[in-house]
């Protein structure tokens, strides 16, 4: 059900047929039509606002009870999101640790597909646990509905999804990236004997962090690296790699991840040249930076250990690209 095609301009009809279980169990037959599905379904949808989720639960739909329309009336909303994705559940089922668990996973999958892949706005998708049914559905108003029983089919569904675009992206998010994680950064600042250390959490930026933990294993670092910009009382900026070819590489952007942290001392957030343009340019907050939060800069991680270090280094020239101190080869620690 990925595709990155460009939806046209075309009159369409709405959209009322669900994505069926036996689907799965022959992609390859059905790969085209739910590429054309998927495509007319982008040209139908609109945004959701959060009003309309507020009721504990929604009156049965005589016509219509799968959920493609709205949730069945035994569908109770969970009392929070999961990436501003909601989730609904039948009352006669137990929701379990198990269950919220998949829940943040696959909320955090469909919150990056929504906007790299779909193009479409993340409060169209929506969650959903019932007893029996497995499918995805969507109603004519183009909100996705995913069903949580999909991760009992997951080791399948990661197989077919090798035969489509973005499939390889798409299973790793499920299955690799750590939820924290830790860089170590060696410095020659002068008189400090402190690396810099920072813990990333990826549930503060789920798209930053994943981006940041794949830049870090492709030997970016390997070479000394400057910290290019220092602004005392403001920020310290570092992030293009001692090795021209690694910039070429990592040259592309990143769309942005919702503000959930504060740009407070000694945060970690990617720099930008406008909305949706984070490549590998990092900064540490100096101050509490709190005013970066409305411009959308979203905090990845925290100094653990280190600050002063960050502290201490030197530029001669405050605010431009000219300084001593270097990041030297670094490593990670899960």
């Amino acid at each position: 059900f990925l595709t990155t095609g460009r939806p046209s301009t075309d009159n369409v009809q709405h959209i009322e047929s669900t994505v069926e279980r036996d689907r799965m169990k022959n992609f390859r037959r059905h790969q085209l039509e739910d590429d054309t599905d998927m495509r007319t379904m982008i040209r139908t949808s609109r945004p959701y606002v959060h009003s309309e989720f507020n009721q504990p639960e929604y009156s049965r739909n005589e016509s219509n009870n799968s959920c493609e329309a709205v949730p069945a009336a035994n569908m109770i909303r969970y009392k929070d999101q999961f990436y501003l994705i909601p989730l609904y559940v039948d009352r006669n089922v137990t929701l379990t640790d198990t269950m919220i668990d998949q829940a943040k996973q696959l909320a955090w999958v469909l919150a990056g597909l929504s906007t790299c892949v779909f193009k479409m706005p993340v409060e169209t998708m929506h969650l959903f646990r019932d007893i029996d049914s497995a499918r995805i559905a969507f109603n004519s108003n183009g909100a996705l509905f995913f069903n949580l029983r999909y991760f009992e089919q997951m080791s399948t569904l990661c197989q077919l999804l090798f035969l489509v675009v973005l499939a390889t992206a798409f299973a790793r998010s499920v299955n690799v990236y750590p939820s924290t994680y830790c860089i170590r950064f060696d410095t020659n600042v002068k008189n400090a004997i402190k690396p810099i250390i920072i813990n990333i959490t990826q549930s503060w930026a789920p798209l930053g962090a994943n981006h940041l933990f794949d830049v870090i294993n492709s030997q970016f670092y390997a070479v000394p690296a400057a910290f290019f910009r220092v602004v005392p009382g403001f920020v310290v900026q570092f992030g293009i790699s001692g090795d021209p070819q690694q910039n070429k590489i990592w040259n592309g952007t990143i769309v942005d991840d919702p503000v959930l942290m504060s740009n407070t001392v000694g945060t970690l957030s990617y720099a930008t040249a406008g909305p949706d343009t984070r490549t590998t340019q990092l900064f540490i907050n100096y101050v509490n930076n709190t005013r970066l939060d409305l411009l959308g800069f979203a905090p990845l991680g925290i100094v653990t250990t280190g600050l002063d270090t960050a502290n201490a280094i030197f530029n001669p020239t405050p605010g431009r690209i000219f300084v001593s101190s270097a990041i030297l080869p670094n490593h990670i620690a899960e």
